[in-house]
């Protein structure tokens, strides 16, 4: 068969994201009946298409609820289309449509929602990918995004008290916030996969005294500093420390901090202090696909060829004042001379020419505010400090420049010798992980997954678990080419988690024989949850239980951290 007619594959596609507000009153003017509408992408439909979809929503609604059920209608599925409703807030809906590109093929046009596209000779032309595209990822999306508006409006209620007089002003604030959300995941849904859905914390393993240093180095500025009410630090992308008020506040906030989009649009919390295009921290994986290709760049670019001159790295705040100093590599001796040059900026304050604006956040069940400021040396350590800002005397500390020329310095002096620890500590968890030779310089190899497999000469476990607890993931599928797993064993992971996740289901482990004598496992241990791609050819079924059992067995730190 020609490369011309060879079936293609047509991925799905982000059709709709609407934020309505079924309590709005009801009208028959369609002007008035939009006032339930408070954000509809694409924003470009005719209005009274957008009234049509909304109104088809809150039938669907209206009608499950006649029947004996805990909640309303939450998932549709139709030969065309795949859509998640849920309830965020009394009367508050966020709704997600994902359906089959339109488009034309090999001069066919795509007819919405086909599974298989032909020509006139019935023969294949097109597959449509939109079965892989499972309910769980287009919860995380839901859940994803109501969490981080909460984080930054405390809530619709909320909202739409404080613009009580002013309802047009709730409806723009809204649209603003999720166009900024939504821009940038549309063309991710294509990609989305089990590791998108899961949505978890990366977390870098580090030995006790290193726990306990940065226990104390936290305590030590929040005692010097005793307006701070909690902290987070990171290295890169992996969660270090956090004493936020609640498990969801943590997650939620290292979504967006680590988000590869945070701060490529004004958002109105982070600084656009970075490069037009460039993540403000080590960004996390978001699928597979993001899992894999920075190692194989990296890997033929950085490491066995030549390395272009290193760029300078950042100093400064990300949420604050713009207060930032360019340092170089994170050697000793430079790492020491940017600290210095810092605390001689921060000592004369010469970037501080007008009073601080507080960025705040809220955290809690009760959605209480609290002051945030970012500090981020070398590009590599962050951290994050909150402050209570129903404390008057607390809030008057963020307003007051001397509060962020000390902050400056002194995080600069103490952060320095722990960025250096973090590095090397870095360095020897890849080099180990890898097995490259020590005398390789891996200061600038790729932030991945927090990864752990054993690897022998006749068996390489690929896996991924996530604590559902902690909501720690770790993984090896991906990041190396021999980790590499094909699209439809990632379809089948997807599938398999979507089971696991079935409470009615009540399905405790899952075992698919794939082609090439592959066989995938989805299974719990040790309060994780446990997915393995096994390759062994002529294995019988109690012959993979007892691999997995082996797994479980000699590798009981991937299970838990």
């Amino acid at each position: 068969m020609s490369s011309a007619s060879q079936p293609i594959v047509v991925p799905p596609a982000l059709a709709a994201f609407v934020v309505f507000n079924s309590d709005a009153p009801l009208a028959e003017d369609a002007a008035a009946a939009a006032q339930q509408i408070c954000f509809f992408h694409p924003p470009n439909l005719p209005l009274n298409d957008k009234l049509k979809l909304v109104g088809l929503l809150q039938g669907l609604v209206a009608f499950s609820r006649s029947f004996p059920v805990a909640r309303p209608c939450e998932v549709v599925r139709t030969r065309k289309s795949r859509c998640v409703l849920r309830e965020v807030e009394p009367g508050f809906w966020l709704f997600v449509l994902t359906y089959a590109r339109l488009g034309t093929v090999h001069s066919q046009k795509v007819r919405l929602g086909a599974r298989v596209l032909v020509d006139k000779s019935r023969k294949k032309l097109a597959d449509f990918a939109d079965a892989e595209l499972h309910d769980n990822v287009l919860w995380s999306l839901v859940d994803r995004a109501y969490a981080r508006f909460r984080m930054f409006f405390g809530s619709f209620r909320r909202l739409q008290a404080t613009y009580a007089n002013s309802p047009a002003a709730f409806t723009e604030t809204v649209d603003s916030f999720f166009s900024t959300f939504v821009g940038p995941v549309t063309p991710l849904v294509s990609s989305a996969d089990l590791l998108t859905s899961l949505n978890g914390i990366h977390r870098l393993p580090l030995d006790k005294p290193l726990n306990s240093r940065i226990a104390t180095l936290v305590r030590e500025i929040q005692s010097s500093f005793n307006f701070v009410s909690a902290s987070c630090l990171f290295f890169k992308h992996h969660l270090l420390w956090s004493d936020l008020p609640s498990l969801a506040d943590t997650h939620t906030f290292y979504d967006y901090i680590t988000d590869p989009e945070t701060g490529k649009l004004d958002d109105s919390i982070v600084n656009q202090v970075k490069d037009k295009g460039e993540p403000i921290m080590s960004s996390r994986p978001t699928s597979f696909s993001t899992n894999a290709a920075p190692l194989v760049e990296r890997t033929s670019t950085s490491i066995f060829a030549p390395r272009a001159k290193p760029e300078p790295k950042f100093t400064g705040f990300l949420v604050g004042p713009e207060i930032s100093h360019m340092g170089s590599s994170s050697s000793t001796s430079t790492a020491t001379a940017a600290a210095a040059a810092a605390a001689a900026s921060a000592a004369s304050g010469p970037h501080l020419h007008q009073q601080p604006r507080i960025k705040h956040v809220y955290l809690g069940p009760d959605a209480v505010p609290h002051g945030l400021v970012v500090y981020q040396l070398l590009d590599d350590t962050t951290l994050a400090l909150f402050v209570n800002l129903l404390n008057l005397d607390l809030a008057a500390r963020l307003t007051d420049p001397r509060t962020y020329e000390k902050l400056y310095a002194h995080l600069a002096d103490v952060l320095t010798p722990l960025n250096e620890r973090l590095t090397e500590a870095y360095k020897l968890h890849v080099k180990q992980l890898y097995g490259f030779p020590w005398s390789l310089d891996l200061t600038e190899f790729p932030s991945v997954l927090t990864l752990f497999w054993n690897e022998t000469p006749d068996q390489a476990y690929r896996f991924l678990s996530i604590d559902r607890i902690n909501f720690a993931i770790k993984a090896s599928i991906g990041v190396t080419k021999s980790m590499q797993v094909s699209d439809d064993i990632i379809a089948a992971l997807g599938q398999i988690n979507e089971d696991l996740s079935n409470n009615m289901l009540g399905v405790k482990e899952t075992v698919i024989r794939g082609l090439r004598d592959t066989w995938i496992i989805g299974t719990h241990a040790r309060g994780a949850r446990v997915f393995l791609v096994i390759q062994r050819p002529e294995a019988t079924l109690a012959d993979i239980s007892d691999e997995v059992e082996r797994f479980k067995a000699s590798n009981i730190s991937l299970l838990k951290l």
